[in-house]
C-alpha cells in the first residue's frame, strides 16, 4: 500500500493520519468503557426440599396427575389432578 498516495487522496499529512488513529483509538476505548457489562456476582442459596418430596412420606397422594403443552407454542394447555379438570382456552 502506498502511503504517499493515501495522504494525498486524503488532504492529510503523516501528522495528522496518526492523530486520527489516536483518536480513533481512544473513541473505542472509551465507548468500550461505558458500555461494559455490569453483570452481578451469583448468590448462594438454598431451598429446602418439601415434606411431600422426602423418602418416606405417608401424606396424602395424587391420583394420576397430568400436565399438558403445546408443544408449537411452549404454553400449558391444562392440567388434571385427581377428579379437578383445568384447562386454558
Amino acid at each position: 500500500m502506498d502511503l504517499n498516495g493515501t495522504l494525498k487522496a486524503l488532504h492529510a499529512d503523516k501528522w495528522s493520519l496518526a492523530l486520527y488513529a489516536a483518536l480513533a483509538g481512544v473513541t473505542l476505548a472509551l465507548l468500550k468503557f461505558l458500555f461494559r457489562s455490569t453483570t452481578e456476582d451469583a448468590i448462594d442459596f438454598s431451598v429446602p426440599v418439601p415434606e411431600q418430596c422426602r423418602p418416606g412420606w405417608k401424606g396424602k397422594q395424587l391420583q394420576e396427575p397430568t400436565i399438558k403443552v403445546c408443544m408449537q407454542r411452549g404454553t400449558l394447555i391444562g392440567t388434571r389432578v385427581g377428579k379437578v379438570e383445568i384447562w386454558a382456552p
